[in-house]
């Protein structure tokens, strides 16, 4: 795998107005402005699936994952808090999708929504090595040797400890044994014989590194 997709994860919070639930007409419910900012960002979700994919990677995306509001059932909601992120592609860049973002949101969704945008609490970037790097033919090489023919090359949607080598001026390659399928599951595992496999391949791309 010579690229996968970046993350930034981030909250957007909206503020009300605090009020009795008998009441309710002297608050403003963070609730009911937050349902305008959750179909605000779907809208902004599909236009970003509209934007130029990248050959390996497709197109960015953007999810809602953790909604918050209100504390008791008889109290207008004074807040309502979004947890998203956003998938990064090669070249895009946290701040950058940040601002877009709340550019559109701000547009969509009026002035008298109130609206807070906190700094992002995970920014990994996108990762990308080129198809004729050094690494890439080597450990072709390797695996041609170890495994009888040389894996396609490949990206993903989800991210690796790649990216911060990438981000170091490295150019990695994400090769290992088991399944991605598999990770973070209840039963995760990878079997003995692609560990043995493996290591077999990163031995032989390491004695005849340079070579």
């Amino acid at each position: 795998m010579i690229a996968h997709k970046g993350i930034v994860r981030w909250r957007i919070s909206v503020q009300g107005v605090s009020a009795h639930g008998a009441t309710p007409e002297l608050g403003r419910s963070a609730v009911y402005d937050g349902a305008r900012v959750a179909l605000a960002l779907e809208e902004y979700a599909q236009l970003l699936a509209q934007r130029e994919t990248h050959p390996m990677l497709g197109h960015p995306t953007l999810n809602v994952g953790k909604v918050n509001g209100g504390q008791s059932v008889n109290i207008v909601p004074d807040k309502c808090v979004f947890e998203l992120e956003r998938r990064l592609l090669p070249g895009e860049y946290a701040r950058q999708t940040l601002d877009d973002c709340e550019d559109f949101l701000r547009g969509r969704v009026g002035a008298e929504v109130q609206l807070s945008f906190e700094e992002p609490y995970l920014i990994d970037p996108a990762m990308e090595t080129k198809p004729n790097a050094e690494i890439v033919s080597a450990l072709a090489q390797a695996q041609r040797a170890t495994l009888g023919c040389a894996r396609e090359l490949e990206g993903a949607n989800y991210g690796t400890d790649g990216s911060k080598l990438a981000k170091a001026g490295i150019q990695p390659v994400v090769c290992g044994p088991g399944d991605i399928a598999q990770a973070h599951t209840a039963n995760e595992f990878v079997a003995v014989e692609q560990v043995e496999l493996a290591t077999n391949m990163y031995a032989h791309l390491l004695a005849n590194w340079n070579q």
